[in-house]
């Protein structure tokens, strides 16, 4: 008698196709309880709009197939935002240290290379541009940089005269 109910309002979940898997939970809205009386977990329903105020929906059940490649679409999409936004914050970098070198100076975030001469001072170390200052005016910065000293790592600050470029990475 209730299946014809929902039948004649049109309420009745799709009949399953030959051969496939996949079935459906009768949903009061809101509820987030199927006809057995179980919650189904989040995961294996998929992500539809919620039913008007008052009113009853279906919700596919995945199958562990379908929740896979679900998974598996979500997570590739997830790299992609991740790489784009990679590529992005990269060729900001890459303009804010062109803009610094037209001006002669260094960029935050800039690999670039320390005369440690607390160790020798003939030794160029790599180091990595934290902080850019300008303190003193914005033709006279001084930078704080980060580098390694003997297996300690050194952050201090120090002058332009100090510092040259990096060798380019290939």
């Amino acid at each position: 008698m209730f299946n014809r109910l929902r039948q004649s309002f049109g309420l009745s979940p799709p009949e399953p196709s030959a051969g496939s898997s996949t079935t459906y939970d009768w949903d009061s809205a809101g509820a987030g309880q199927t006809l057995s009386g179980e919650t189904p977990p989040p995961s294996s329903v998929d992500s539809a709009p919620p039913p008007p105020s008052g009113g009853f929906a279906f919700r596919k059940v995945l199958t562990e197939e379908e929740r896979a490649a679900l998974k598996a679409r979500e997570e590739a999409e997830q790299r992609a935002r991740e790489e784009q936004i990679r590529r992005q914050l990269e060729a900001t970098q890459r303009k804010l240290e062109e803009e610094a070198h037209a001006k002669g100076q260094f960029a935050k975030k800039e690999k670039a290379q320390y005369n440690d001469k607390v160790v020798d001072p003939s030794l160029w170390v790599p180091c990595l541009i934290v902080g850019v200052h300008f303190d003193d005016g914005p033709e006279k910065p001084y930078y704080t940089i980060r580098f390694d000293r003997g297996g300690e790592e050194i952050e201090k600050q120090t002058q332009v005269e100090r510092l040259r470029a990096a060798p380019v990475e290939k």
